[in-house]
């Protein structure tokens, strides 16, 4: 069964904003891969900045899906672990992150409305700490998306892969030291 295209464009676009960030990626590339003409883009989007919009849409609601179904967490380790895991299958929403915060300006803008600031609402109200929740929820992403942006170093330098079963395990039993040393 076909695809419908305008999925297949998302997908496109994810993994070209994900790896090259928004000003880097044309409309080209991303209808080279989908097997359309880049006109065609326009039948599903207004325009680049549109489709972008549509790829943050499509990452952030499964991840503020998760947090609500997930209500009952609020020890900080158990977040965590839901946290670390969730962006552990997601990497393209640490990306995304990476390029707008380096990026700035309407990106960024999006990215602190749309995702991250929700975020640190919903950590803010349900999270149980005894500590600085605004330093718990840095600590916590720095590590996070710090493990998604050094993954290819890590493999390289330390000739593993960081996103095998154990390496998962053995960090996220770090992350839970760590956000008990916070608490």
């Amino acid at each position: 069964m076909k695809r419908p295209t305008k999925k297949l464009l998302l997908d496109a676009a994810e993994g070209f904003f994900a790896e090259k960030g928004y000003k880097s990626t044309s409309m080209e590339d991303i209808s080279s891969v989908v097997g359309i003409r880049p006109s065609a883009i326009y039948k599903h989007f207004r325009n680049k900045q549109d489709l972008y919009e549509g790829v943050i849409e499509r990452m952030v609601k499964p991840f503020f899906e998760m947090l609500e179904e997930s209500e009952a967490s609020s020890e900080p380790s158990e977040y965590l672990k839901l946290i670390f895991q969730y962006s552990i299958d997601n990497p393209n929403l640490a990306r995304f992150a990476f390029h707008a915060t380096l990026r700035g300006g309407e990106h960024r803008k999006l990215l602190v409305d749309s995702w991250y600031r929700p975020f640190w609402e919903i950590t803010n109200k349900r999270v149980k700490t005894k500590g600085d929740k605004s330093s718990f929820f840095m600590a916590c992403n720095n590590q996070m998306f710090g493990h998604i942006a050094l993954a290819a170093l890590h493999a390289e330098v330390l000739n593993t892969d960081p996103f095998s079963s154990k390496s998962i395990k053995d960090e996220n039993a770090v992350l839970i030291s760590i956000s008990e040393t916070l608490l």
